[in-house]
């Protein structure tokens, strides 16, 4: 069983990672107190959860029927 800091953890996560996948414990130390156990999961590699919801695109109407340019250019022209 590998150990590890939280800060070392936290920069080397990939790393400690590709452990875990190889079958490797890693606890996790906070102050050189054990905080967390990180194991390779065991269960169906599957999706954990199916999406519940589709996105369906929809029409925008614009917030302003202004051409921003001229709003600018009237701005500009103010402080000139």
């Amino acid at each position: 069983m590998q150990t590890s800091s939280v800060s070392h953890l936290k920069a080397h996560l990939s790393e400690m990672l590709r452990a875990v996948k190889a079958g490797e414990d890693v606890l996790v130390l906070e102050h050189r107190r054990p905080v967390a156990l990180i194991r390779p999961y065991s269960g169906d590699s599957t999706v954990l959860r199916e999406p519940t919801a589709t996105y369906t695109p929809r029409h925008l109407s614009p917030l302003t029927t202004k051409d921003p340019r001229d709003t600018l250019s009237a701005e500009r022209a103010e402080r000139w």
